[in-house]
């Protein structure tokens, strides 16, 4: 059921940006980030628990679910750049290079970047 709801609040927000439907798409995001939340809170308690083991767990199955599909993206981003070259996707997006340090490629690799704003960080290769 929760699911249900969740998807309702989600195409409400899709609907907002879309559509521009007004009024729709702030009060879906907070209710879905309340009921996010409550999820969240929720299977941590009766599937994860909460010691070493269970946050263990969590965070094995949070990395098996980000990170194969990001590197896959990472993967393709690298091949359109390199298709469409760096003027092109710069046109697109100003953040869209090839790591051109050890500390930008560990970023973009790892999805975990020495910035307080992620979005701001100068080279993403799959923003």
């Amino acid at each position: 059921m929760f699911g249900i709801y969740r998807f309702l609040l989600a195409l409400n927000v899709v609907f907002f940006h879309i559509l521009s439907v007004p009024s729709i798409g702030p009060l879906a995001v907070y209710s879905f980030f309340i009921l996010s939340g409550f999820l969240m809170t929720h299977i941590m308690h009766q599937t994860y628990f909460y010691n070493a083991a269970g946050l263990k767990k969590y965070f094995l199955n949070r990395f098996y679910r980000l990170y194969p599909v990001y590197w896959c993206f990472l993967i393709i981003s690298i091949i359109i750049i390199f298709i469409v070259g760096h003027e092109f996707s710069e046109s697109f997006h100003s953040n869209i290079k090839y790591p051109n340090s050890l500390s930008s490629f560990f970023a973009n690799v790892t999805m975990i970047y020495p910035d307080l704003e992620p979005s701001k960080y100068p080279i993403r290769v799959s923003p």
